[in-house]
């Protein structure tokens, strides 16, 4: 099968026609806070809101997202902060940066398997991309390795996600603060994607901001933190000098995100009680990771290690987009097939964890029998 589209987008877009169950798709499938959807409904009235925004966002919003992030560190100012459409511009604006920063001749880095956008973006701006893999069932990587292909292909920034997607690996403060040394020796950027920061299972993921702006660029997102997928609400940390060139590139390109959606957001983070919110959208995805751990017994296939984030990443018997396709077409549930995420993970498969559980084990026992069938 040739298909030269995202694999997610494809096997979900089946599912949501098709009425399948959809492991596909990275969102919660979970309801916003309801006080957050009744802020909502009330600026509907406001009619300034239905305008453009403020390039930079909502002042509200920058606002609310400076106290956030004031707590790792307290020099922060508002005009260091960028609300975007979503982390994916956050990632794109990110690439305009290096691309007009350094020119030719350097490359990127990532650790595989990684987020569709990692390569492909590479790819729109003609940027080598280089990797290292972790290991699944351990989350280690070979240091020396990284460390060698920082300095001989000459890399100017290292994308890492903490948590990750697919694996969620939750990174030490060590091992991002080597990444970091690593860039600051060759005068590039860690571009931290911190889309899953507040979905982990016990440790509390690092943040590096904690050691300033100096060759960080730090990408968030509320879309994973809200369950509002749909929002494209997202923001970009950076330096003065990054955020200067940064900003006038989003001025011409996105211009901003929707007001009235940015407003709702800052007064819930003002008013609405987030952490509470949080604590139990982690439950929730946590069972679901904890009934795999138990479910899945090796021998058929065999469920990577994760600290945090949406997903499961299972290793099985035979192709893995041979074995999607025909799991949809037999038990009508939709994964996603792990060469989208790795050319190496022709074995893997990724299914979203943050769905209700009823559904959840609904499709799991379906996966399961599948197997059992073949």
């Amino acid at each position: 099968m040739i298909y030269t589209g995202s694999w997610i987008s494809y096997f979900s877009s089946k599912a949501q026609r098709e009425g399948a169950i959809n492991f596909a798709q990275g969102r919660p499938k979970y309801p916003p806070p309801d006080v957050l959807l009744i802020i909502l409904k009330e600026l509907i009235k406001n009619k300034n809101l239905h305008q453009y925004a403020p390039g930079k966002g909502d002042f509200n919003l920058l606002k609310e997202t400076l106290k956030i992030y004031k707590n790792y560190y307290d020099p922060l100012k508002e005009e260091n902060i960028l609300i975007v459409q979503g982390a994916t511009e956050g990632l794109t604006l990110s690439f305009h940066f290096l691309k007009k920063k350094f020119k030719e001749n350097f490359a990127i880095f990532s650790f595989e398997p990684f987020y569709e956008s990692y390569p492909k973006l590479a790819r729109i701006f003609n940027i080598p991309l280089y990797s290292v893999e972790i290991n699944p069932f351990g989350l280690k990587w070979d240091l020396n390795k990284v460390e060698k292909i920082i300095f001989e292909k000459n890399v100017k920034g290292i994308i890492l996600a903490s948590p990750g997607n697919p694996l969620g690996k939750v990174w030490k403060e060590e091992e991002i603060d080597f990444l970091r040394n690593l860039m600051k020796k060759n005068d590039g950027y860690l571009i931290f994607d911190g889309v899953y920061e507040n979905l982990y299972f016990d440790e509390k993921p690092y943040i590096p901001l904690k050691k300033g702006l100096k060759n960080l660029i730090f990408i968030s997102s509320y879309s994973k933190t809200l369950s509002i997928t749909g929002w494209r609400i997202g923001y970009l940390i950076a330096g003065k000098k990054e955020m200067d060139f940064i900003s006038s590139i989003h001025d011409y390109t996105d211009l901003s995100a929707p007001y009235i959606l940015q407003r709702a957001i800052a007064i819930y983070l003002k008013e609405g009680d987030l952490e509470k919110f949080l604590i139990n959208l982690r439950k929730k995805i946590k069972k679901s990771y904890d009934f795999l751990e138990k479910e899945i017994d090796g021998e058929n296939f065999k469920l990577s290690k994760a600290e945090g984030g949406m997903f499961g990443w299972i290793k099985i018997k035979g192709r893995c987009l041979e074995f999607a396709n025909k799991l949809f077409d037999e038990k009508k549930v939709a994964v996603v097939p792990g060469i989208n995420f790795s050319k190496e993970a022709k074995n893997f498969i990724r299914i979203n964890l943050s769905i209700p559980f009823r559904e959840f084990k609904e499709g799991f026992e379906r996966i399961k029998n599948f197997i059992n069938e073949s």
